[in-house]
């Protein structure tokens, strides 16, 4: 059982790396969200001073099952503080990591502060808070989420978000159903030989090496980490030796 296992990995493994070398550019997607755009944005108005909030996708708006995409919500205005910044996912996406952009005082430059720890899960809602972001001047206060999305999700079912935001001192707005839309895509060559090597206990062999990142902007450093992570001479000798 083991020696069939080992060679499985073996076989799993060369056969990435060919394709990997046969189809570099794997991830180029042209598939569209349909009526659905990328972003949306909602204003209110409070005590006099207007603000928007808005809601936009990575990823050109793609995600296949099981991979990960992050949404961001932005909120600018004149004058209060934000004091909690929130998110509406669609049902069986799992948040992994939420960051926030902001302003620390007038003139400053904006900075990603990682927010995972304290980020609170509210059923299909990420909520963010703090003591309150400065939208002093127009300046934005934005909510970055990473999501997985789930493993037995549809290719071609689209899911629309939600953002909201509270104020220090004024009525913040919640707007669940934004016209910003996640699109399930089939997954490329990449990504399904990765699930056949995690199918058998061997999804080290390309973890780290098949985000969209690496995939789209250097596929040639991509397959030349993922064959240089496959050592075929260990495993075909502990294939053997068992």
């Amino acid at each position: 059982m083991a020696f069939a296992r080992r060679a499985a990995a073996v076989m799993a493994g060369t056969a990435l790396a060919f394709s990997l070398a046969s189809v570099p550019t794997a991830v180029a997607q042209s598939q569209t969200a349909g009526e659905c755009a990328l972003s949306d944005k909602r204003s209110w108005e409070t005590a006099l001073v207007g603000y928007e909030l808005s809601n936009e996708w990575g990823g050109n708006g793609l995600v296949a099952p099981g991979q990960e995409i992050a949404l961001t919500t932005t909120v600018t205005g004149a004058y209060h503080l934000v004091n909690e910044l929130r998110q509406h996912h669609p049902a069986g996406f799992q948040p992994v990591k939420a960051e926030v952009s902001s302003y620390k005082f007038l003139g400053g430059t904006a900075t990603w502060v990682n927010h995972t720890a304290s980020m609170i899960k509210d059923g299909d809602t990420v909520r963010v808070r703090s003591a309150g972001w400065t939208t002093s001047g127009g300046q934005a206060a934005a909510l970055r989420v990473t999501y997985k999305a789930p493993a037995d999700a549809v290719p071609g079912t689209k899911f629309t978000s939600g953002g909201g935001a509270s104020l220090v001192a004024a009525s913040g707005q919640d707007f669940r159903d934004m016209n910003a839309c996640v699109t399930i895509r089939e997954k490329n060559a990449v990504e399904s030989a990765q699930g056949s090597l995690e199918g058998i206990g061997a999804g080290s062999l390309v973890e780290g090496s098949t985000t969209s990142s690496n995939l789209s902007s250097d596929p040639a450093s991509l397959i030349s980490d993922v064959i240089n992570g496959l050592d075929l001479g260990q495993l075909l000798g502990g294939a053997i030796g068992s």
